[in-house]
């Protein structure tokens, strides 16, 4: 099934997290809570910012039904993030 045109397979992110996620150094679980990579250093102001969202939950819409789909989070972990 393909979610290229689903609502489902959106999260709306800013330029850099948008970067980031398409990098694979962050993500999403199936909790909805953000996962960030071991390759972001635990040093460095930079680095800060990413490590803020470690473990904090996305905010979701008010409708379950436009929640991320987990398929897609799934396909995205297990291909796209970089533990």
């Amino acid at each position: 099934m393909s979610y290229k045109d689903d609502i489902r397979n959106g999260i709306s992110l800013c330029k850099l997290h948008h970067w980031a996620f398409d990098e694979g150094l962050i993500s999403v679980n199936e909790r909805y809570k953000v996962r960030v990579s071991k390759i972001i250093s635990e040093e460095g102001p930079e680095e800060q910012m990413f490590r803020n969202l470690r473990n904090r939950k996305i905010l979701l819409p008010q409708d379950r039904i436009l929640y991320p789909a987990q398929e897609a989070l799934v396909w995205h972990r297990e291909n796209r993030f970089r533990e």
